[in-house]
C-alpha cells in the first residue's frame, strides 16, 4: 500500500486541527527499537490527508479515489458536522466497500458518538433486522481546543497501537522505557541526539512540503473542475477567479505547482481564443451592493457606451454615477454624477427608452445633467464643455427632467411642471410647450428620423393602472402638436414608418389587448392583431416594419402593416424579461441568466452565454455589441456579437466571398507549409476551396468543384502541397490541382496505384500496378511503372518500369527504396544494394533530411537514414499507424498519439485521444508552442500545448484553421469571417484575466462554497 492511513475530515474548524495533528503523529513515530525488529518496520508509514474538500454534489476525483484504495486504514475525524458532508460520507462508503470497518479507526472529537459518527459503521443488516456494533474509536472529547489536542497526545498510542496492530500496553510501556533510557543518555549525546532531531526535522520538512504540493496539484485540478462547470453555467467571473486560485500567483516564483489544466480553464472562461458568432465578452463592470438599478445606451454607430448607476442615499434618495466607456477596449473615456433624484423617477426610465443623460449619434458628445439640474454638453474625447444651460433656465427646468437626444434634437421635460423643452444640437432652445398641470405625462420616445417627439398622458395621475388615456406628437422645431385620444387605455408607443405610430391597446369589452396603428396624416386608426398581458412590451424590428413582443417563455414576431399571426416565434427555457432591438440583432434576457441573439433578418440564431440560475437583463443592442446587467445593476457585461472590436486593427478576411453565399454542412483547412493556406467548405455536393494569404488574410484564388468531388463519400480530405499545387483525396482517386484556377493537372486512380508526392510538393511518384490477381482483390508485384510527374502542370517527366517483383519504389536524393517481396531494399545511383530489411512495407520519405519510413510485417515503425546508413528511430506502431512531419522538418507525429523532435529522436509530447482527433500538427522555430489540429464532438478546434513540457494541453482555440509561419494563428467565427489573432503566453492569459474581474482573489463566500479555508 502506499499509504498506511487516509484521514477522512471536515476541513474546518477543530475537525483540521486534530487532522493535522493525527498526521504529524503518525508520520513522526518512530517505533521503539525491539519492537521495530519484531514487526519489521521502524516507521508507520504516511499518511494521506487532502487539503480541500469538494462541494457537496460532487463524485469522488480520482485523485482521491486512488488515495483510498491505496491506504491500508481509514481514520475518521468525527464532530457532529461530520456527517453533513456527503463527500465525507462518499469516502467512508468507498472504503468500506474495498476493505470493510475492521480497518476503520474513529477519532471521537466532539458530540455523543450516536450524533457523530456514521450509521454505516455502528449498524449492520442481520437476517433482515438492524443490529448496532462498536467501531473502533478513540475519545479526545474536551472543553477547548488545547484540552482536546492535550488528550489526542494522551491517547495516541491507543491509534498508534491499532494501526500497527500490536498490543496497547506493549506499546506504551516499551515508549515509556525509551523515554527512560534517552532521560539517561541525555547528557553525554546530546550533540547526537540535536543532530537526529535536526535531521529528522529537515526530513520531515521535505516530506512535508513535498506532500503539501501534492495536495496543492490536486486541489488545482478540482477547482479547474469548478471553473468549467461555473463557465458552462454562464457565470464567467466565478470562472475566471476559480481559475487564477489554481495557478501560482507568481508563474515566474510559484507557490504552488504550475497546473495545464488549469491554465486550460482561464482560457475558455476568458475566451481569448473564441471568435463564435455572439458570444465573446469585451468587458465587464462591477459596482457595490447600494447599487438599486443601471441603465446602458449605446450611441447609434455602437462606438460607445453610456452606464447610469443608481446608488440608494437615505431612504428614498438614489445618487446617480454614469461612465461613457469605449466599447472596443472598456477605456472610461468620461464620468460624472447627475442629481439626486427618486425611486419613481427611475421607475419611469426603466419603463421608457429616454434617461437623465444621453450621447450624441457618433458618441462624440455627452448630454446630461450635471449635480446642479445644469443641462450639459461636453467633448467626450477632450472633456471640453461645449455648451451648457443658464442659471436662470436651469432653475426653471429643476426637478428630475430626463433627456433623449435624435439626429435634431435634445428635448428635455419637467415632470413637476408638466413643460417640454426642445434643443437643437448646439444648445440653442427650439421650443417649449406646457401641458396642464394636473396631467400625468411621460416623455415616451423621439422618432430619430424626423426628430418627432412622442408623449403620452393621463387625466388623473392616481389611477396609475391605466399608463395612457392619449398621447400627443410634437414637430421639435416650430413646437407644434398633434394629439390622439384613443377609445381605451394605451401603451408602449413607437413611431413606425412615415406618419406611423404604433401602440398596444386595451379593449374593455373582450379584456384583450391589440395591437393597432395611428396614421397621424390621415388621423385613421388599423387593427393589427390580438396581443398577450405582457411585462415587457413592444420591440420594433426590420426599421420598424416587424415588431416583437413576448408572453413568459415565447418570443413572437409580427409584421406592422398586416398584423394577424405571428411570422416568427421562438420558445426559451426560461421566462423572458428584457428585448432589446438594434443593430440587426434581436437579444432577450431571461430570469434563468441565459441570453438569446438572433439576426433580426432571418432569425438565425447566434452562440450565446448558457445562464447561472440567477436572472439576466438585456441594456441594450448595437450593430457590433450587446450589454447585460445582472445583480440588480450591480454588474454589467458587453459581448462582442461578432468579436470584431476585441483585437484592435486585426487582419480579417474577406466577409463577403467565403464560401460564395454557399450554406455551409462542414468546412475545414489544411497549411500550405508556406506562406498561404488552403480554406474550404461544403454544401452538399458543392465543395468551394480558395486559397489565402497568411499575413494579410487577402483571398489569392477560389472555385467551386462539384465534378471533382461527385466520388467523395466525406468531407474535407485536401492538402496543398505547394504554393501552386493542391491535392484532394477521394475514395476513388487522388487529384493534383491548379491552385490558381483550381483545375486538375493530374489524376492518380487509387484501385491501380500507390501515389506520394515529395513534401516540398515539387514532384508526383505515381506507382502504377499494371496487373491484379485472378480474382481482382490483390496486386501481381509485377509490371510496376514508375511515373514522375510535374504537378503544376501534369507533365510525365520520366517514365521507368520497375524490376520483377517490386511493388512500389520511391526516389530519395540520389538513392532509390524499394518495396519488394522479401521486404525493403535502398539502393545507391549504380543500383548498388546498399541496406536491406525483411518483410517491410514502404511508408514515405523525407528528402530534405534523408529518412526512409518503413512499417514491418511486426507492426515496428523503422526510420533509416541515407546520410548516416543507419535505423536512427524504432518504436511500435500505435492503433493508427500514421508518420508525419511539421515544424520545417524539425517534428515527426508519430500515430496521431505522440510528438518526436528529430533532432534527438526524443519523445517530447505525449498525446491524450481524448483531446480529440487530431489532423495535422503545426509549429514554428520561434514559437514555444506546438497546435495540434483536431476534430472534437463535429467541432474544428486546436489544441495548445507547450514544447518539450510533455503536459497536459494548456488551452483549446475555437474553429482553428492555420498556424502562420510567424507564429500567429487564424481562426473562423463559423459564419464568414477570418481572424488573424496571437498566441497568447500563460503570462498574458493570466493578465487577461484578472483584467477581466474586478477583484481576481474570490470573496469569503466564495471560499466557503468551494472550501477553500487559507
Amino acid at each position: 500500500m502506499k499509504y498506511k492511513a487516509f484521514i477522512s475530515y471536515r476541513h474546518r474548524d477543530i475537525d483540521e486541527v486534530v487532522a493535522k495533528h493525527v498526521q504529524k503523529i503518525i508520520e513522526r513515530y518512530r517505533v521503539p527499537k525491539k519492537l521495530a525488529k519484531a514487526i519489521g518496520k521502524s516507521h508507520v508509514g504516511k499518511v494521506f490527508r487532502d487539503s480541500d474538500e469538494l462541494q457537496a454534489a460532487s463524485n469522488l476525483s480520482e485523485i482521491i479515489r486512488s488515495a483510498i484504495e491505496e491506504s491500508e486504514w481509514l481514520i475518521i475525524i468525527c464532530t457532529k458536522r461530520y456527517k453533513e458532508s456527503v463527500w465525507c460520507m462518499e469516502e467512508v462508503e468507498h472504503f468500506v466497500e474495498l476493505n470493510g470497518r475492521e480497518k476503520v479507526l474513529v477519532i471521537l472529537v466532539e458530540g455523543e458518538p450516536n450524533e457523530s459518527f456514521p450509521s454505516i459503521l455502528t449498524e449492520i443488516v442481520v437476517d433482515g433486522a438492524v443490529r448496532h456494533i462498536e467501531p473502533l474509536a478513540v475519545d479526545i472529547r474536551g472543553n477547548s481546543e488545547r484540552e482536546i489536542i492535550k488528550n489526542l497526545n494522551n491517547e495516541q498510542f491507543r491509534f498508534l497501537s491499532s494501526i500497527l496492530e500490536v498490543d496497547y500496553d506493549d506499546l506504551k510501556n516499551r515508549q515509556r522505557e525509551r523515554r527512560i533510557r534517552r532521560i539517561a543518555t541525555a547528557a553525554t549525546a546530546a550533540f547526537a541526539i540535536l543532530a537526529v532531531i535536526l535531521g529528522l526535522i529537515i526530513k520531515n520538512n521535505i516530506e512535508l512540503y513535498n506532500s503539501n504540493q501534492e495536495t496543492l496539484r490536486g486541489e488545482s485540478y478540482f477547482l479547474s473542475e469548478y471553473a468549467d462547470a461555473a463557465f458552462a453555467e454562464g457565470d464567467r467571473d466565478t470562472a475566471i477567479k476559480l481559475a487564477l486560485t489554481a495557478l501560482p500567483a507568481d508563474l515566474e516564483k510559484p507557490d504552488r505547482p504550475f497546473v495545464s489544466r488549469a491554465l486550460r480553464s482561464l482560457t475558455g472562461a476568458t475566451g481569448v481564443y473564441d471568435y463564435t458568432a455572439g458570444y465573446h465578452e469585451s468587458f465587464s463592470r462591477y459596482t457595490d451592493n447600494k447599487v438599486w438599478y443601471s441603465f446602458t445606451t449605446y450611441s447609434n454607430d455602437g462606438s460607445t457606451l453610456l452606464t447610469e448607476t443608481y446608488i440608494q442615499i437615505g431612504e428614498i434618495g438614489y445618487d446617480c454615477e454614469f461612465e461613457v466607456i469605449r466599447v472596443s477596449d472598456g477605456k472610461t473615456l468620461f464620468k460624472g454624477k447627475e442629481p439626486p433624484t427618486s425611486l419613481d423617477t427611475i421607475e419611469l426610465m426603466n419603463n421608457n427608452p429616454c434617461t437623465r443623460a444621453v450621447l450624441s449619434r457618433d458618441g462624440n458628445r455627452l448630454y446630461y445633467l450635471t449635480e446642479e439640474s445644469v443641462l450639459t454638453c461636453v467633448d467626450v474625447s477632450s472633456k471640453a464643455v461645449v455648451f451648457s444651460i443658464d442659471d436662470a433656465a436651469a432653475e426653471e427646468m429643476k426637478m428630475d427632467p430626463l433627456a433623449a437626444a435624435g439626429h435634431t434634437a435634445i428635448v428635455t421635460m419637467n415632470y413637476w411642471e408638466n413643460k417640454l423643452y426642445g434643443y437643437d444640437l448646439d444648445g440653442n432652445e427650439t421650443f417649449s410647450t406646457d401641458f396642464p398641470k394636473d396631467y400625468w405625462c411621460i416623455l415616451q420616445s423621439i422618432d430619430h428620423k424626423s426628430g418627432r417627439i412622442l408623449v403620452i398622458t393621463r387625466d388623473d395621475p392616481e389611477k396609475v393602472e391605466d399608463p395612457c388615456e392619449r398621447f400627443t406628437v410634437i414637430d421639435p422645431l416650430t413646437g407644434s402638436k398633434t394629439s390622439y385620444e384613443p377609445k381605451n387605455t394605451i401603451k408602449d408607443l413607437y413611431f413606425t414608418g412615415k406618419d406611423l405610430v404604433t401602440y398596444l391597446i386595451y379593449d374593455a369589452s373582450d379584456s384583450q389587448w391589440h395591437i393597432e396603428q395611428y396614421d397621424l396624416s390621415t388621423k385613421t386608426v388599423k387593427y393589427l392583431c390580438d396581443a398577450p398581458v405582457l411585462s415587457k412590451h413592444l420591440v420594433l424590428t426590420g426599421d420598424g416594419e416587424k415588431c416583437c413582443y413576448f408572453l413568459e417563455d415565447t418570443i413572437y414576431e409580427i409584421d406592422c402593416t398586416k398584423g394577424q399571426d405571428p411570422l416568427w416565434e421562438y420558445k426559451a427555457a426560461s421566462n423572458i424579461n428584457t428585448l432589446y432591438a438594434g443593430g440587426g440583432f434581436l437579444v432577450a434576457g431571461t430570469d434563468n441568466g441565459t441570453v438569446y441573439v438572433f439576426e433580426e433578418d432571418g432569425k438565425k440564431q447566434l452562440k450565446t452565454p448558457a445562464g447561472n440560475g440567477k436572472p439576466v437583463y438585456v441594456g441594450g443592442v448595437s450593430q457590433t455589441s450587446y450589454t447585460t446587467i445582472g445583480d440588480k445593476g450591480q454588474s454589467i457585461h458587453v459581448f462582442n456579437v461578432h468579436g470584431d472590436d476585441y483585437y484592435k486593427d486585426i487582419p480579417k478576411g474577406s466577409t463577403a466571398d467565403i464560401g460564395g453565399g454557399i450554406e455551409k454542412d462542414g468546412w475545414g483547412a489544411m497549411p500550405t507549409g508556406c506562406n498561404r493556406f488552403i480554406f474550404g467548405l461544403k454544401s452538399g455536393e458543392d465543395t468551394w476551396l480558395a486559397e489565402y494569404d497568411t499575413d494579410t488574410l487577402e483571398k489569392i484564388c477560389d472555385g467551386e468543384l462539384r465534378k471533382i468531388t461527385d466520388d467523395m463519400q466525406t468531407f474535407l480530405y485536401y492538402d496543398q502541397i505547394s504554393p501552386d499545387t493542391i491535392v484532394i483525396n477521394t475514395d476513388k482517386y487522388t487529384y493534383f490541382l491548379d491552385a490558381s484556377s483550381m483545375k486538375e493537372t493530374y489524376r492518380s486512380d487509387k484501385s491501380n496505384s500507390f501515389v506520394y508526392y515529395r513534401e516540398d510538393g515539387g514532384l508526383i511518384y505515381d506507382n502504377i500496378m499494371n496487373a491484379l490477381s485472378e480474382d481482382g482483390s490483390t496486386f501481381i508485384p509485377q509490371d510496376v511503372t514508375l511515373r514522375v510527374v510535374d504537378p503544376t502542370t501534369g507533365k510525365v517527366i520520366e517514365e521507368r518500369n520497375l524490376p520483377d517483383g517490386v511493388y512500389k519504389a520511391l526516389p530519395i536524393g540520389d538513392h532509390m527504396a524499394l518495396e519488394t517481396e522479401e521486404g525493403i531494399r535502398i539502393e545507391n545511383a549504380e543500383g548498388v544494394a546498399e541496406a536491406s530489411f525483411e518483410e517491410g512495407f514502404l511508408c514515405c520519405i523525407n528528402e530534405k533530411r534523408g529518412l526512409l519510413l518503413f512499417e514491418t510485417a511486426a507492426g515496428v515503425w523503422r526510420i533509416y537514414d541515407i546520410n548516416k546508413g543507419e535505423i536512427v528511430f524504432e518504436e511500435p506502431a500505435g492503433d493508427n499507424p500514421y508518420l508525419g512531419f511539421f515544424g520545417n522538418n524539425r517534428y515527426m507525429l508519430k500515430d496521431y498519439e505522440a510528438i518526436y523532435d528529430m533532432d534527438t529522436w526524443e519523445k517530447i509530447q505525449t498525446l491524450k485521444k481524448e483531446d480529440g482527433q487530431i489532423l495535422f500538427a503545426q509549429t514554428t522555430d520561434e514559437s514555444p508552442y506546438i497546435i495540434l489540429n483536431c476534430t472534437l464532438n463535429g467541432k474544428t478546434i486546436g489544441c495548445i500545448y507547450e514544447k518539450g513540457r510533455n503536459a497536459e494541453m494548456m488551452g483549446v482555440i475555437e474553429n482553428f484553421v492555420t498556424m502562420t509561419p510567424d507564429g500567429e494563428i487564424v481562426v473562423f467565427d463559423d459564419d464568414h469571417t477570418l481572424y488573424k489573432i496571437p498566441v497568447l503566453s500563460a503570462q498574458e492569459i493570466k493578465k487577461k484575466a484578472e483584467q477581466m474581474v474586478d477583484d481576481p482573489a474570490l470573496s469569503p463566500e466564495q471560499k466557503e462554497k468551494y472550501h477553500i479555508f487559507r
